[in-house]
């Protein structure tokens, strides 16, 4: 049982992880955005910030299925915990 709980909690850990990185995906296309294109709306690199606003976009959706996966397993990790209380915890 005990490898049960380590094995949730290392999950909580990269949950964390994953959460900051999608975090700081959110913080860089937001900034691009209102920094960037709004400010330099006639600039000839709007096609190259385009391009990078897609590649954070593509990476921030990488790492929102691993969050999922992440949960599910999570959940999945809960479940085997003999304690409702623990249960309660899967966020």
């Amino acid at each position: 049982m005990n490898s049960v709980r380590e094995a949730y909690e290392a999950l909580i850990l990269r949950e964390d992880g994953v959460v900051r990185s999608v975090q700081t995906c959110e913080r860089a296309l937001s900034l691009l955005v209102d920094e960037l294109v709004y400010r330099e709306s006639e600039s000839s690199c709007l096609e190259t910030a385009e391009a990078i606003c897609e590649a954070i976009r593509q990476k921030e959706e990488e790492l929102r299925k691993q969050w999922h996966r992440i949960r599910w397993e999570k959940a999945r990790l809960a479940s085997q915990f003999p304690d409702k209380q623990a249960k309660a915890e899967v966020r």
